[in-house]
């Protein structure tokens, strides 16, 4: 399966809301913020991963992605990561867990 390791130095926007989404990070090292109408709504880092949204639900990137110290991610194509994920249920298992957690966040905020 190919994937590729990709480097980004601090403050590099990676993805743009309303971008078209076809492509999986997951970050090997490194900090990235996510930014909904240029506020961060939430800080990802080694393990965590994002641009699964887009892609399970064809829908554009719903926020930006930018760096926020060196950072270094796996990048897969939604084709590969589709077949990653009926490869390793397991893995599906895990990010079904934390797109949950992620929900249970959002909905305190909007609460608050």
């Amino acid at each position: 399966m190919d994937s590729r390791e990709v480097s980004y130095p601090a403050g590099r926007v990676i993805l743009k809301e309303g971008e078209s989404s076809f492509v999986f990070h997951l970050i090997l090292d490194g900090t990235v913020g996510i930014l909904k109408n240029q506020k961060q709504i939430a800080k990802l880092g080694k393990g965590d991963f994002f641009g699964e949204m887009g892609i399970l639900t064809g829908n554009q990137r719903s926020a930006d992605v930018v760096t926020i110290e060196p950072t270094r991610i796996l990048a897969m194509t939604s084709w590969e990561f589709k077949a990653f994920l009926k490869a390793n249920p397991l893995v599906s298992f895990e990010m079904l867990r934390a797109l949950a957690s992620r929900l249970s966040k959002a909905d305190q905020i909007v609460a608050e």
